[in-house]
């Protein structure tokens, strides 16, 4: 759960290390008013549809309201695991909790951190195990994207990711926006002699309801080798009142696929 617009991504830490969509369909009922927003496939007396908004969302404002007040998200997982060429389902659930951001500093510099702390269970072959991440996430004043640190037992610390330059961040989105927000490079630790690889972090803004819509963020994480180690897409629906709600998460490995709800 997790980039600040970059927006948190509710397993991002999981999924991140081996184990971390939004197209939302209404019924609607035949009409004129309905019919001048979306496309239509009749089905018998009701229509299949995707209403498309024609209304600006203030991503700023929804932003920093989320990062001042934190949440709490419970999901349920599923997906599939390779092991040794065979492909195993596999389920679970868990809770990620992110705090209200406080005052602080990241890189010698003014920042804003918000805690996050991941947590829930996996089943895969017929066992189940815990797991479990904890993250600190830093944003700029102005809530743009700092860095972020990830922990994921036992490892004391492993991903200590910093935002080259400065992010874009969308004051406003409407549907069909879509754009490169920044990259991040991780290392190993606070020290960065030791670089893991880059983070592509863009948006897409997609059709929802009539007074609401889902902003898409991808994340690409790829290897000091340029090649890609993960693709992750977090969904959460905006409306005009600057409320940002999670939706779903797809985090896609070499050897796994989780999609998280």
């Amino acid at each position: 759960m997790n980039a600040r617009f970059c927006f948190p991504r509710p397993a991002s830490g999981f999924a991140a290390h081996g184990g971390t969509a939004g197209r939302s369909i209404s019924l609607c009922a035949g009409g004129q008013r309905l019919a001048d927003h979306c496309h239509a496939a009749v089905r018998g007396a009701r229509r299949l549809c995707t209403l498309v908004s024609s209304d600006t969302f203030p991503s700023a404002a929804a932003i920093k309201n989320q990062t001042d007040n934190g949440y709490v998200q419970s999901f349920t997982l599923t997906g599939s695991q390779t092991v040794n060429g065979q492909s195993y389902r596999v389920a679970g659930s868990g809770t990620v909790t992110v705090s209200a951001a406080v005052a602080s500093t990241f890189e010698g510099q003014s920042a804003l951190l918000s805690n996050q702390a991941v947590s829930g269970s996996l089943q895969v072959k017929g066992v189940t195990a815990p797991f479990s991440s904890t993250a600190q996430e830093y944003a700029t004043p102005s809530y743009a994207l700092f860095g972020i640190v990830v922990t994921i037992p036992p490892n004391p610390s492993s991903e200590y990711c910093v935002m080259q330059g400065s992010p874009t961040v969308p004051v406003t989105v409407k549907v069909g926006d879509s754009g490169a927000i920044g990259t991040c490079t991780c290392y190993t630790d606070s020290s960065k002699t030791t670089a893991l690889g880059t983070r592509q972090v863009s948006y897409v803004v997609q059709a929802h309801t009539e007074h609401t819509a889902i902003i898409k963020l991808v994340e690409q994480d790829y290897d000091s080798g340029l090649a890609l180690q993960l693709t992750d897409q977090v969904s959460w629906r905006i409306d005009t009142n600057a409320n940002l709600t999670w939706v779903s998460e797809t985090a896609t490995v070499p050897t796994h696929t989780y999609v998280f709800k």
